[in-house]
């Protein structure tokens, strides 16, 4: 009876004791604009990484997938380039849970940040750290602090909102005494060196400012221009000021000229000597969103600073472009009876080369309207990154329909071969083997817990030396570890046979729903096709979705060749082979 007893007593302690699970870890470390210009040193992303990495490397079921920084972003905006990357990451499984310094630090807006916290993060499983709150979503004794980090999240949204009426306030009263730069200073002035608010022209870069108004006035485009400058070498305007050391990430130092760039240089009248604010605006406290607002509501200080541009080159420019687009407009007036045609491939077709998507234009020659594909980053870089390359739209779509309707006859054969091949006795034993095969594994690892049990009881009533009892131990552990490989080895084989293995496999049922379809549509595209991509010489790459499952089921096809009649085979090999 003692005997017993002891083995029901180990055994209900182990029960009691759970295997900790592993969380693939994500650290966000965020640092906002107004924490840059005026940061207490715990905030700093340094300090921040480290307290983060401390706090992880303190519990062995925290390991670190990646961290995640995003410097100079505001709490309020979650659009922001490593939180994507972060959720990102989240989607794909590869973090589980997100550890981060406080509340304040992931998000400031309040309805964002508590339907992260308590709906997006709960619906993927995420565990989330906050560890100045400290709070933990898996532990449950935060389940009555729901109102307490509401609540911090409501007084993160009230102050950013209080911060930001404050700022805005000063800034609007400064700008209509003319007594405020902005952050960045127009290409072709400077700041002035006696601390005062009058813009200096920079005449280096004054001389590219005039040179480019002189070119409007004989007529080049801003393409024309934007080209030319890249081949004289002069550096865009974003370069000037990195190499001039204003501005600092060294991303700036591979812009070049683009046709944008000559546009607001030649519409901008801060360089008829006008010092102009609100273009833009944006506001938290009272709910507005970054936009463009009318010029009449635009700040306008006339006669500020010393000017680059005559007012009469600056009208005459100012006039050619309003020519411009009252041809153009007159142009969209006489074909508006030509309706504009859905983009099937919208998302999808992308450059081969530099993958940016690939932009939907419309032409009209003699009075029939076509559409053909171009490559964006080729045209709005002048030519100087990636290369020309176009196609008519229809061409591409004969190519890619032609290309679909070959994998529907392939999914067609390959249907009578597994139908055929899955129908014979050979195949039931195969799955009823690999059924009770799992069905023994399940039962040596069962048995496990027990004989570990035996042998700790063998140890106590001295049967087995220490060594013998060790050794033992750790043999049971290994054995455990590849019964459980072996499980999930059999288990994937067991699912492959279920659902790639058969006549459900999602490649063959993708690709079977539209084998009666005459004609392209926006539905195949998009069901079937990850992305289509284009290349100089015109040739089209088409990037079919289910590739893993197709190139599985082909493989299991091929192991059993011997299964297949000779004109099967002769069928199969072509695809297969």
């Amino acid at each position: 009876m003692a005997r017993k007893s002891r083995r029901q007593s180990v055994i209900a302690q182990k029960e009691t004791v759970t295997q900790e699970k592993v969380f693939k870890t994500g650290l966000y470390v965020r640092l906002s604009i107004e924490d840059v210009r005026d940061r207490k040193d715990s905030d700093s992303i340094e300090n921040q990484t480290y307290l983060l990495k401390q706090f992880v490397e303190e519990r062995p079921f925290l390991q670190i997938y990646s961290i995640y920084t995003d410097n100079g972003e505001k709490g309020t905006n979650f659009d922001r380039p490593e939180f994507n990357r972060l959720m990102d990451d989240v989607k794909a499984g590869r973090v589980n849970c997100i550890v981060v310094k406080d509340l304040s630090r992931f998000g400031r807006d309040y309805l964002e940040t508590g339907n992260y916290l308590e709906k997006i993060f709960p619906f993927l499983g995420v565990r989330f750290i906050s560890i100045n709150d400290n709070y933990d979503s898996f532990n449950p004794e935060n389940s009555n602090e729901g109102l307490i980090i509401s609540l911090k999240n409501l007084l993160n949204d009230v102050y950013t909102k209080d911060i930001s009426k404050k700022i805005i306030s000063t800034f609007r009263e400064r700008q209509s005494k003319g007594e405020f730069l902005g952050a960045h200073v127009p290409y072709g002035y400077s700041r002035p060196d006696d601390g005062t608010y009058k813009l200096v022209v920079d005449e280096e870069a004054a001389l590219v400012i005039r040179q480019i108004y002189q070119w409007k006035v004989e007529g080049l485009s801003d393409t024309a221009i934007a080209r030319r400058l890249n081949d004289m070498g002069i550096p865009s305007p974003s370069k000037y000021k990195y190499l001039k050391g204003e501005w600092k990430n060294a991303r700036y130092n591979n812009n070049i000229w683009q046709r944008q760039a000559i546009k607001a240089i030649t519409e901008n009248e801060v360089y008829l000597g006008h010092k102009i604010y609100g273009k833009i605006q944006a506001s938290l406290y009272e709910g507005k969103r970054k936009s463009r607002v009318p010029r009449d509501e635009w700040t306008i200080i006339e006669n500020d600073h010393e000017p680059i541009i005559d007012q009469e080159t600056f009208d005459i420019v100012h006039a050619r472009r309003l020519e411009v687009y009252k041809e153009f407009t007159e142009r969209l007036e006489q074909n508006k009876h030509f309706e504009n045609t859905e983009n099937i491939f919208k998302d999808i077709a992308i450059c081969g080369d530099c993958k940016c998507k690939l932009v939907r234009r419309r032409r009209i020659k003699n009075d029939e309207l076509y559409y053909y594909f171009s490559c964006t980053t080729y045209e709005t870089n002048s030519g100087y990154k990636c290369t020309r390359k176009h196609i008519v739209e229809t061409d591409m779509i004969k190519a890619v329909y032609a290309a679909i309707r070959s994998q529907i006859d392939m999914v067609a054969s390959v249907d009578d071969i597994l139908r055929k091949v899955n129908s014979d006795a050979s195949y039931e034993n195969r799955k009823d083997n690999l059924a009770n095969e799992i069905r023994k594994v399940k039962a040596q690892i069962e048995r496990l817990p027990s004989l570990r049990s035996s042998l700790y009881d063998d140890y106590i009533e001295q049967l087995l030396t220490e060594q013998e009892y060790l050794y033992a131990k750790i043999k049971y552990e290994k054995d455990e570890v590849a019964l459980k490989d072996r499980l999930n080895e059999l288990l994937l084989q067991q699912k492959k046979y279920d659902q790639t293995y058969s006549y459900e496999n999602q490649w063959l049922s993708s690709f079977r729903a539209f084998r009666d379809e005459k004609e392209l549509t926006k539905e195949m595209v998009a069901a079937l096709i990850e992305t289509v991509e284009l290349y100089a010489d015109r040739s089209i790459q088409i990037n079919f979705k289910f590739k893993d499952e197709y190139e599985e089921l082909l493989d299991y096809l091929n192991t059993i060749e011997d299964e297949v009649k000779p004109d099967e085979q002769e069928c199969l090999s072509s695809y297969v082979h």
